[in-house]
């Protein structure tokens, strides 16, 4: 149990908790690979063969001087009849159970979950039991889930208030864990995506500025993604409102789903659970689950010519391929003749700091941090050949093509951390790339949506609201349609409050601030700091420090009232004012 609790607080600063736990039962064999291959770095280790080393200690033979009393001890425990020694046991585990087992979960003093918090065995008893049982709630859950989806499969009598879709061509590309900010379109210093940018140069692709994904894990972001399902109405589970691809149906389009992300899931995902709604559904490998990931993304090219002779005689053809894009272990995202970028380019760009880039004057990364950097890099920039490949395909048709990644990964950004996880959100997790493509033909045909999206590619949007304004630009409108959160119509609502990972974005993640100088995790504060020197020492190795203050209306040698900095008030008083503190911080 300890070396789990090693291995989450070195990794994500954390104690086991039921969503580690949900997230271990829902891991298939490879993935895990990964993730160990991934977070199971030098430290870690070095702490385990600490940890273990030391408790081996804690159990040699204790000093001969206190021998005679173990065994004298251990005689008497002996000569007491094993059925006394029981029922003892179970008188005190029931006398515990009544007198505390109340405070678990109650709201009754001293205060709820009081020994979950206090006890190593409570919390993981109700980490455990409650992981668990939710994750046997979603199995029956799911277990029912396509009886309650094939309920939206057949069109509701005027369901559809407009459909005005004339586009025969239509694609959306969903991309995986791709922070727009490390994208040369983006302004990255690297040019990392040279071919998109070579179509935004030409004028056929629109790039959106201020998108974000409302979660940091594709399950739950692509839930609200796909499905009119968003923070608004969570109330209403995402399975049992209607999405994307059964609307594209009711409106006319044949839909072709391709994916290089796992076929089947045991314990069920979303994305894979609306793919089975297209007309045609196909996965990079359909003979075993355990090896998604295994295959590069162009993997999905052959898949898309295959579909396109099938389909050559239909008239409007709806397409969504699912990537696998820049997902960890991001090394083995990208061929090896992909691995364009050197670590050297980094430190040529001064891109080698533990802060947003290029800002030298903060901590430099070591060479695995660095590995993992110019990894994530070489995944971007084949990322970038195969959305092109797939724009290729189109590029003489009447054709729309949109591309949005699930969410972000944060690499080293500001904090020694990589990954995504929502318990440590940050704006690099959920700031995306969207970028929409339009063929020559389609702008010459499509004037008035040409004009809709170059107009909107500023505005500040959530993906979560992605259905309501891919629909608003294919000319559908639906019984669930809200004009207002659709980016490209005239009454859009720019001021929604966009909560991602539970967060306002706007207030909380955007405006956040990671002192990058840290050496102990962020979640550790420096425990009452009640003199300058203590505040000027630990400066720099503490995220934050709690400072203690009463509010003193009579003091001799201060003038009152003031705050005054201390812990017991007038009697141990320093004389330290509040004030003088937040300036020496300052």
């Amino acid at each position: 149990m300890s070396l789990v609790e090693i291995f989450l607080l070195g990794n994500f600063q954390t104690l086991f908790n039921k969503t580690m736990f949900q997230i271990f039962l829902s891991t298939n064999t490879h993935e895990a690979g990964e993730f160990l291959q991934t977070y199971l770095h030098k430290n870690i280790i070095i702490t385990f063969i600490i940890f273990i080393a030391w408790s081996i200690i804690c159990w040699v033979k204790l000093p001969k001087t206190i021998t005679y009393k173990i065994k004298t001890s251990q005689q008497l425990f002996k000569s007491i009849n094993p059925k006394i020694t029981l029922y003892f046991f179970v008188l005190c585990l029931t006398t515990f159970a009544f007198l505390f087992g109340r405070y678990w979960y109650g709201d009754k003093p001293p205060k709820k979950g009081f020994f979950v918090e206090k006890n190593l065995l409570f919390r993981w008893e109700q980490a455990l039991s409650h992981g668990y049982k939710e994750q046997s709630d979603f199995l029956k859950q799911y277990r029912d889930l396509s009886g309650q989806l094939n309920i939206f499969r057949t069109e509701k009598p005027h369901y559809i208030i407009k459909n005005e879709s004339i586009v025969p061509k239509v694609v959306l590309i969903i991309g995986e864990s791709t922070q727009r900010n490390y994208m040369g379109i983006y302004n990255y210093p690297l040019q990392t995506t040279p071919l998109l940018q070579s179509l935004y140069d030409n004028g056929n692709l629109i790039v959106f500025q201020d998108v974000i994904a409302p979660h940091t894990h594709t399950n739950t972001a692509l839930q609200k993604v796909l499905t009119f399902s968003n923070y608004e109405n969570a109330k209403v589970p995402w399975f049992k409102q209607q999405n994307l691809i059964n609307i594209m149906r009711f409106a006319g389009y044949k839909s072709t789903w391709l994916s290089n992300q796992e076929a089947f899931s045991i314990y069920g995902n979303a994305p894979e659970t609306i793919a089975r709604h297209a007309d045609v559904t196909h996965f990079s490998d359909m003979a075993d689950s355990y090896i998604s990931g295994m295959f590069y993304d162009s993997i999905l090219l052959s898949m898309l010519d295959n579909a396109l002779q099938e389909n050559k005689n239909i008239e409007k053809t709806f397409y969504i391929l699912h990537l696998m894009g820049t997902h960890m272990n991001y090394s083995s995202r990208f061929p090896e003749n992909f691995a364009h970028f050197k670590v050297s380019d980094l430190v040529d760009n001064g891109l080698n700091t533990l802060a947003p880039f290029p800002n030298t004057t903060q901590l430099l990364l070591d060479d695995s941090q660095l590995a993992t950097k110019i990894a994530y890099i070489n995944a971007i920039y084949y990322n970038d050949y195969v959305v092109h490949q797939i724009i290729k395909r189109f590029h003489s048709d009447d054709a729309i093509i949109l591309y949005l990644s699930d969410h972000g990964d944060e690499v080293y950004d500001a904090r020694n951390y990589f990954g995504h996880a929502e318990t440590m959100s940050s704006r690099f997790m959920v700031e995306i790339p969207f970028m929409i493509y339009m063929s020559d033909l389609f702008k010459e045909k499509h004037k008035d949506i040409a004009q809709k999206i170059q107009k909107a590619q500023n505005l500040p949007f959530m993906s979560d609201d992605f259905i309501h304004a891919f629909l608003d630009i294919m000319g559908i409108e639906t019984q669930d349609t809200i004009v207002s959160k659709s980016i490209f119509h005239e009454n859009y609502n720019p001021d929604r409050k966009r909560i991602s990972a539970e967060k306002d974005y706007d207030k909380e993640l955007k405006q956040q601030s990671f002192n990058t100088n840290m050496r102990v995790p962020e979640k550790l504060w420096l425990h009452r700091v009640d003199e300058i020197a203590k505040l000027k020492d630990f400066w720099g190795k503490y995220a934050g420090y709690e400072i203690d203050v009463h509010f003193l209306t009579s003091n001799p040698k201060k003038p009152i009232p003031y705050f005054d900095v201390g812990h017991n008030g007038l009697d141990e008083s320093i004389g330290l004012d509040l004030s003088d503190m937040f300036a020496t911080a300052k």
